[in-house]
């Protein structure tokens, strides 16, 4: 390991790029064409002011009609890049990094490999904004480029490949069709770990993080691509990390990234040993005690959550990114895939071969029904890793579930994404937790019926934050919310009344050995409702001694879901029953769990289990 990291270090010499290079062509804001060509410092060139050289009239001519084809595309590209201008000048870089994503993402689509856009930001003291125009990557000629650095954009390029073809695939599954892509994405994953091989360069400042995160969101499972990916990443924090220019937010951003895709061992040892590094040389306090606690890279801390839950919540923004990566993997509009006739497709009935999953049929099982990105079921997997940082210890009169010894027990996420599924599980292979963790793509009732042929006993169920159904405040107005909401109670929510009954079953199979089932949810109203419904079917509260005794009390914000809920009169998710602290422990929290607990926003938590019959 330590042979090929070293020769990794070595390989990795590029210059560091403070221009941003975005894929993407189209004449500047001055109308007419200006087209810029990028030379080794990367500061850019007017084309008309180039010394001469044999190339320079093709390249003009290449760049001229490059501009010509794209300029009706203008109006797409400029408001972006002036809202990105504006959120710098406001110092919100997370907001404006975000945007220069979103730009890369359309970009993917709109120029031959090769040419890009150098973004160049503007010192506040000489006026401020950003100015932008079409180059070729590195100042090279398109040729020259293509033979001698095609690392750079090919393995960002396989990265936003192998996504595309995971999201096209997770479309066809969530239309009732199944296609074996092993093969594909198997391919592009060796040809991503050959270019890493040969010529790892190219990936300057933060891109060997995302490509990272790209491959994870696309399932890839193969350890020695994400070896690599982390190794580049730490030399890379090293080679800019140190500069004035470089911002504790830009390594802060890499850092999210590489632990979001789930990168561990000793090339996130490295990347994170090169972070905390970079930051102590800065005067940023409060960036560098967000990685106080921390011994590495780790996907349960809360700010490789928090990205994770910005990134997913962004529905429209990740919907416009994925559907990209698709169709650059397809090579046609997402709607034309369904017409494919030579796509396989198989009978999709669901089950689970309990014998072939797991190792000891003889453990207590604990299941996420709804899971996500599987962060809960991870985190629980995992929890002899846990560093507990002293303060955030619960007392062991508090621990509501201390008898389940999650070491000795089996686990299964279940969620209707494939993309989701896929990211799971390739995490828990690369974790090497085959034999005691799964994850199926199945809906809740299809998951509850196959509990019922579980053979050991059903320790616990979580529902965590499912997606609430629309409240309806005044049946004689238009709904005029989130149009992407259940519509009611009995349409299209998870948690059914049949899925209650359902569970009420498997977890009361074993008179002796009850489980519990654990209802949490950031809408009040909806825990309230689903508590009720249980409670209804033959659940109880479990007693805990840290229930919430007043709502309303502390200095918590107050969702306007929640102010609509409590001017109807709604029953307020308070007294015996309903934790006032996180019932299961920090490891296991999910994503949007941590957002709303630094938000400070109520999360409604109780513990259910099922009377004795």
């Amino acid at each position: 390991m330590n042979r090929w990291l070293s020769h990794i270090l070595a390989a990795i010499s590029v210059a560091h790029s403070n221009a941003a290079y975005i894929r993407f062509g189209l004449p500047n804001v001055f109308g007419g064409i200006r087209c810029n060509l990028g030379v080794a410092n990367n500061c850019g060139e007017d084309i008309n002011t180039l010394v001469s050289n044999p190339y320079e009239d093709l390249r003009k001519k290449h760049l001229r009609t490059l501009n010509e084809k794209y300029e009706d595309l203008y109006p797409t590209i400029e408001p972006l890049v002036i809202e990105r201008a504006e959120c710098r000048q406001a110092q919100k870089y997370q907001q404006a990094d975000e945007l220069r994503s979103r730009i890369d993402a359309i970009a993917f689509n709109l120029l031959p490999e090769g040419y890009c856009i150098s973004i160049t930001d503007i010192p506040l003291r000489e006026g401020g904004g950003s100015k932008w125009n079409v180059t070729t990557v590195n100042g090279t000629f398109l040729e020259e480029t293509n033979k001698k650095n095609k690392t750079e954009n090919n393995v960002l390029q396989l990265a936003h490949k192998a996504l595309g073809l995971a999201v096209h695939c997770s479309n066809m599954k969530s239309q009732g069709r199944e296609y074996d892509y092993s093969n594909e994405m198997n391919q592009i994953v060796q040809e991503s770990i050959k270019k890493l091989r040969e010529n790892p360069i190219g990936l300057q400042g933060r891109k060997s993080a995302d490509a990272a995160f790209w491959f994870a969101l696309a399932g890839v499972d193969n350890p020695e691509l994400f070896d690599r990916l982390g190794f580049i990443t730490a030399d890379e924090i090293k080679r800019f990390g140190r500069r004035p220019t470089c911002r504790s937010v830009d390594i802060l951003n890499i850092i999210e990234r590489l632990s979001a895709a789930g990168v561990s061992g000793l090339s996130a040892n490295a990347a994170f040993s090169a972070a905390v590094e970079a930051l102590n040389l800065k005067s940023d306090e409060l960036a560098r005690s967000s990685l106080k606690g921390m011994r590495t890279l780790e996907l349960h801390n809360k700010r490789s959550l928090m990205f994770l839950w910005h990134f997913s919540t962004k529905q429209r923004k990740v919907k416009s990114f994925q559907t990209n990566a698709a169709r650059r993997w397809s090579g046609k509009n997402e709607d034309e895939v369904w017409d494919d006739k030579s796509l396989a497709c198989k009978d999709t009935t669901f089950n689970i071969d309990w014998g072939y999953v797991y190792d000891d049929l003889t453990k207590p099982l604990v299941v996420d029904i709804g899971c996500g990105m599987g962060v809960s079921i991870l985190g629980l997997a995992t929890i002899h890793e846990e560093t507990i940082i002293p303060e955030q210890m619960v007392s062991s009169e508090e621990q509501v579930l201390g008898h389940i010894d999650f070491e000795k027990c089996n686990f299964l996420g279940a969620d209707i994404s494939q993309l989701t599924i896929g990211y799971s599980r390739g995490i828990a292979k690369r974790k090497n937790l085959g034999g005691r963790v799964h994850f199926s793509v199945a809906t809740a009732q299809d998951i509850a019926h196959e509990l019922a042929n579980y053979p050991g006993d059903i320790e616990l169920v979580m529902l965590q934050f499912p997606t609430p159904f629309r409240l309806i405040t005044n049946l004689e107005v238009p709904y005029t919310g989130n149009a992407q909401l259940p519509k009611s109670i009995s349409d299209g929510f998870m948690v059914s009344n049949k899925l209650l009954k359902s569970l009420h079953k498997v977890l009361a199979k074993d008179k002796e050995s009850v489980g519990n089932l654990l209802l949490q949810s950031n809408c009040e109203d909806v825990a309230v409702h689903m508590r009720t419904e249980a409670c209804e079917l033959g659940f109880s509260y479990v007693d805990i001694p840290h229930f919430v005794k007043n709502i309303d009390d502390g200095n918590r914000r107050i969702p306007q879901r929640t102010k609509n809920w409590i001017d109807l009169g709604g029953t307020r998710a308070e007294g015996p029953g309903w934790s006032r602290i996180p019932i299961l422990p920090s490891r296991g929290a999910t994503e949007t769990e941590i957002a709303y607990q630094i938000n400070n926003t109520p999360i409604h938590r109780c513990l259910l289990k099922p009377n004795q019959q």
